[in-house]
């Protein structure tokens, strides 16, 4: 039964005996990865891609079909605030429009869980699950709340550049949600200051040797969710947090967090917050712009009295995603190559190729990550290089570096 699955519980007496484990875990090699789960991670792959694929297909067809019906429109002609431009109207038609679209998703959603459990993943049960999925409903509902009214506030007042203020308020926009992040977080899993010991002991040292200032190193119980691995460090400037998932922290060699935790602190002296907000920033202008020049047809073919029409959240909805599903891919290709500068750091950094290939092995390996995808596929999904690449451009880079 569902109900009967277990989150790994969490105690000082399992830290003590997983420190003292981990002195014992071997290293490992990317043969490794390749020889020991190459079929079982495919399967998992390609049960994720046909996923993705439907995910993406029935959300357009269904955005699109409720848009044709001029479902927007009849929200806002029912709407107790009036039909005309109102903060209350625009919210009223985007609140019963999102709780349509999680209604109607939410059995997509369960199947997605049903993978991750099918592949020894998920430790929720389906009650954790679907609280889990109304603070997210909760979540979206204040964000997107937020955000569109903001644009419908500049649609109202400056029609013919709403795109431009659209864009300046995107910055501060990303910047608030990128400072919250830890806090967004601890909504859906518990976390605590690390522990004294090894690891601790061992972050703390990476961080004064890469000069990095920081607020507190954190134990994120990831295992409430997941088994998958995962490390960050989020916030900016003295709010800056050192977050290591407890699943990393209990399979991984110390050394190997080492590696992992140079990656991440890399991302913060390399100001890639900062960088990644601005490039994600001028994509979203280019959509909002993609947006603006489709008005005209949408206003005549969706029965749109001007721009800052509450029955237009469907058509903006609908241009935003056809418009990222092209976009986005250059955002993907940005964040590829500021991780592959990351891991270069990280190499500089310790000089120790065989914990740098182990590190990212195992990361492979917990994960399920599948070694070898497509050129195409990278292009078309991945935020990070495939373990392939990563293992690839970190041993030329080394061997070009350190041994010539």
């Amino acid at each position: 039964m569902d109900d009967e699955l277990e989150t790994v519980p969490d105690t000082d007496e399992e830290t003590e005996v997983d420190t003292a484990e981990k002195k014992d875990i071997a290293y490992l090699t990317y043969e490794d990865v390749i020889n020991n789960q190459s079929d079982k991670a495919k399967r998992y792959h390609d049960t994720n891609i046909r996923l993705e694929i439907f995910t993406k297909i029935f959300s357009f067809v269904f955005l699109l079909t409720l848009v044709l019906l001029r479902v927007p429109n009849f929200l806002r002609d029912i709407s107790p605030f009036g039909t005309g431009y109102s903060p209350l109207t625009i919210a009223f038609v985007l609140i019963i429009f999102l709780l349509i679209d999680f209604i109607i998703s939410l059995p997509i959603e369960y199947y997605a869980e049903t993978v991750e459990r099918r592949y020894e993943f998920a430790t929720r049960t389906t009650r954790e699950w679907f609280i889990d999925q109304i603070k997210q409903l909760g979540l979206v509902l204040i964000i997107m709340t937020i955000l569109i009214e903001a644009i419908f506030v500049a649609l109202h007042y400056q029609p013919q550049v709403w795109w431009i203020w659209a864009f300046g308020g995107y910055f501060i926009f990303a910047g608030i949600l990128s400072s919250l992040s830890p806090y967004i977080i601890s909504l859906f899993t518990k976390i605590e200051p690390l522990e004294q010991g090894s690891t601790r002991s061992t972050v703390e040292e990476i961080a004064a040797e890469m000069n990095l200032d920081y607020e507190e190193i954190y134990r994120w119980n990831m295992s409430e969710q997941t088994t998958k691995v995962n490390a960050a460090v989020t916030g900016f400037g003295k709010t800056i947090r050192i977050m290591l998932g407890d699943t990393l922290v209990r399979k991984f060699r110390d050394d190997e967090i080492k590696v992992v935790m140079a990656h991440e602190i890399a991302h913060q002296k390399h100001n890639d917050v900062y960088r990644g907000i601005l490039f994600s920033g001028i994509i979203s202008l280019v959509m909002f712009i993609i947006v603006d020049l489709g008005f005209d047809f949408a206003m005549t073919a969706f029965d749109l009295t001007g721009k800052d029409d509450a029955a237009a959240i469907g058509y903006i909805w609908l241009a935003m995603m056809i418009s990222m599903e092209f976009l986005g891919k250059l955002d993907l290709w940005y964040t590829r190559t500021r991780e592959k500068a990351a891991d270069l750091v990280a190499i500089d950094h310790l000089r120790d190729i065989e914990v740098f290939k182990s590190a990212f092995a195992r990361l492979s390996q917990e994960n399920l990550a599948f070694p070898n995808p497509s050129k195409l596929e990278v292009w078309w999904r991945y935020s990070h290089p495939p373990i392939r690449d990563r293992i690839g451009y970190a041993e030329n880079y080394y061997q070009a570096t350190y041994k010539n």
